[in-house]
């Protein structure tokens, strides 16, 4: 039976899909009790709809959330267009300084451009997910982010300097993400 009739509009929206076929065909007989249908509605509204937050609250990220992760998103496509345009400049982001021999430079430059078009790609996938105020998979991109900053100031590290450019934002970014998963 079709979900229909200006009571249930409210109802119509909680409901997870499939359930429609539950309302009884008298809540649509004009003839039915206000009391009755009053009932049977206060029962649907306190059913526990927490599986389908996602679905029910789907909309609701706090502005300043999508503020932060749009900030994130803007660095990141400021620092991927910096080393795919600039990628001596991008090493230094390393503190790194670049090869002097031409193959050796020739490749280094090849590979900031995969550097770059990485954060490119992370920047997109923030402003995408923020756009449509997908709060879970933007929560993940954000730890992904802030896994990727961990890794990048592991690496610094790992050359003697400079890892505490990347580790300094990681738990930032992974804040906010956990924020976003409902941690």
């Amino acid at each position: 039976m079709p979900c229909e009739g200006i009571e249930l509009t409210a109802i119509r929206s909680l409901q997870p899909q499939g359930h429609c076929q539950s309302i009884p065909s008298s809540l649509h007989d004009p003839s039915t009790s206000t009391t009755k249908k009053s009932t049977y509605l206060n029962l649907l509204q306190s059913l526990d709809y927490s599986q389908h937050s996602d679905f029910i609250m789907a909309n609701s990220i706090s502005p300043a959330l999508l503020a932060a992760a749009n900030v994130f998103g803007t660095i990141l496509l400021g620092f991927g267009i910096n080393a795919i345009v600039r990628p001596a400049h991008g090493l230094t982001f390393f503190e790194m300084e670049p090869p002097t021999g031409t193959a050796d430079r020739k490749l280094v430059d090849n590979l900031m451009v995969v550097y770059g078009i990485r954060d490119v790609f992370m920047a997109v996938a923030i402003y995408s997910t923020s756009y449509y105020k997908a709060r879970k998979p933007l929560g993940w991109c954000l730890l992904g982010v802030s896994g990727v900053a961990f890794t990048d100031g592991l690496v610094c590290y790992l050359n003697g300097k400079g890892e505490w450019a990347h580790w300094g934002y990681a738990p930032m970014v992974g804040g906010i993400g956990a924020i976003l998963l409902g941690a």
